[in-house]
């Protein structure tokens, strides 16, 4: 025979299971009045939008504004160089190289110099800016090659062509990115 207190208990039970899973429902269906009411979105969203993407949005404003007038003005002796290592055959890397600058127009006339291991192009003259690009290649090992760029940009001024930063870190990280698609697309080809 079934114990009472046994049959109790499994009726409370269900009971509770019975009412949680009601409240699960209220807060999931629509306009039931449960956690996701969307009038209580549409009437958090304008505080949202107040209190935290206008200042947001604001503060990027002011950033691009302050450091758009600091481009092009440092004035530098030699251009920058940056190395990059990539796994691969030094052909592969200079003629990816060398492909990189004819499809960006960052130099014209671009050669390979598989002597001195080297990519030159000449300038590229736009208003009153010019660039020229140099990359030397150093194989390392069986697998890996040493890139060290170097682009060059000048500004034309009263006194003539004057050197200055217009690349940062951030833009030679780039067109390593750039040149590493490249490395694969050159190994891919069939000679």
């Amino acid at each position: 025979m079934i114990n009472k207190k046994f049959l109790f208990l499994f009726i409370v039970r269900l009971k509770f299971q019975k009412r949680s899973e009601l409240k699960f429902v209220s807060r999931t269906i629509p306009h039931s009045g449960g956690y996701n009411n969307p009038q209580l979105a549409a009437e958090l969203f304008p505080k949202l939008a107040l209190g935290l993407f206008i200042p947001v949005i604001l503060v990027l404003l002011l950033n691009l504004i302050s450091c758009a007038n600091q481009v092009g003005k440092t004035v530098v002796s030699k251009p920058d160089e940056y190395t990059h290592v990539y796994e691969a055959k030094e052909k592969f890397v200079l003629r990816a190289i060398a492909g990189v600058l004819k499809e960006k127009n960052i130099g014209s006339n671009v050669s390979i110099d598989k002597k001195n291991h080297q990519v030159d192009s000449d300038y590229v003259v736009s208003g009153d800016w010019r660039t020229k690009t140099r990359a030397s290649v150093k194989q390392i090992n069986w697998k890996e090659c040493e890139v060290r760029l170097a682009v060059t940009t000048e500004k034309k001024t009263g006194a003539g062509w004057e050197a200055r930063r217009l690349l940062e870190k951030e833009q030679y990280d780039s067109f390593f990115s750039v040149i590493d698609l490249k490395i694969y697309e050159e190994m891919s080809r069939i000679d």
